[in-house]
């Protein structure tokens, strides 16, 4: 099942080197190095390669500087569409704000500012992205085109596949997908209403994809038929219909009554047959005694 239409698209804008991309409310603290912390993306929109030392990232304030250099990207030198990291990396005086109005300037080695970003308040892992030359909230791509979602913040849940043919006492795979969206919940529980147990597991990475195949187990019972099979979390909920058949190991009600010496109705022409059988038996047996008698 496809979660997420996006588009994958390379901004073509004026100039050379572009604010591409900004993580500035990473999940956890914001001074974290390299990936984890806060990170500008750069992306050169240009034929040739530009050395990127010497140019220099502030925020609002001028005195917020970040320099570019070897101790910051792995890309000092950005070859043509490409993309450039510059991770925070601890940097005290640069940062980006997380609630209150702030911008991320790209400032080159003449001093002059090539490019810039206002932005507002942002959740926790949920970055800035260029898509179109317009700026959304969207799913951290560091290092990669920039990937439009329809709403970043919803959660997906799927049950893919459930095993047909599946009798009361049977242990059966699960197959379920799940996208974690902008969310702190990380539990999620599967479960066939009305019968079993419950079982839960977690996720914890937001943004992320993940396939599973769980254990199932059907409790031993005899009363055939269709049962809901639910899967929850992040506030979400989706069902599936699962039918289940009775076990070879079953008795039907009708043999429990009868091993507990109970007696069925029965219609006259069964009763007659089994009376008929009753006397000859009987008659039998007479028959047996009175011979013996003689001897």
């Amino acid at each position: 099942m496809r979660f997420l239409i996006f588009l994958l698209l390379i901004p073509v804008v004026s100039g050379e080197i572009i604010i591409n991309e900004f993580l500035p409310n990473p999940i956890g603290k914001d001074t974290q190095d390299w990936n984890d912390g806060e990170w500008i993306e750069l992306f050169n929109t240009n034929n040739s390669r530009v050395d990127l030392s010497g140019y220099v990232l502030k925020d609002s304030k001028d005195t917020n500087e970040l320099y570019i250099g070897e101790t910051n990207t792995k890309n000092v030198i950005i070859k043509p569409y490409s993309y450039a990291i510059i991770y925070r990396n601890g940097e005290g005086d640069f940062s980006l704000n997380n609630v209150d109005y702030d911008e991320v300037r790209l400032i080159d080695r003449t001093n002059t500012v090539i490019d810039k970003v206002g932005y507002s308040s942002i959740n926790e892992g949920v970055s800035w992205a260029r898509i179109e030359d317009k700026w959304v909230r969207s799913v951290p791509s560091p290092g990669k085109p920039n990937l439009f979602y329809l709403n970043v913040s919803d959660s997906i849940l799927s049950i893919d596949s459930v095993k047909s043919g599946v009798k009361f006492g049977d242990l059966i795979e699960l197959k379920i997908s799940v996208f974690k969206g902008d969310t702190n919940k990380n539990v999620l529980k599967y479960y066939i209403k009305d019968i079993g147990n419950v079982y839960q597991f977690k996720v914890f990475e937001k943004f992320t994809n993940y396939s599973f195949v769980l254990p199932l187990e059907i409790p031993f019972d005899c009363k055939e038929g269709s049962y809901t099979l639910y899967l929850d979390g992040f506030d979400k909920r989706v069902n599936q219909s699962i039918f289940i058949s009775k076990s070879n190991d079953c008795v039907s009600e009708d043999e429990k009554f009868l091993n507990k010496g109970g007696v069925i109705f029965e219609n006259s022409s069964i009763k007659q047959k089994r009376w008929a059988l009753y006397f000859f038996c009987f008659v039998l047996i007479l028959i047996i005694y009175l011979k013996n008698e003689r001897n």
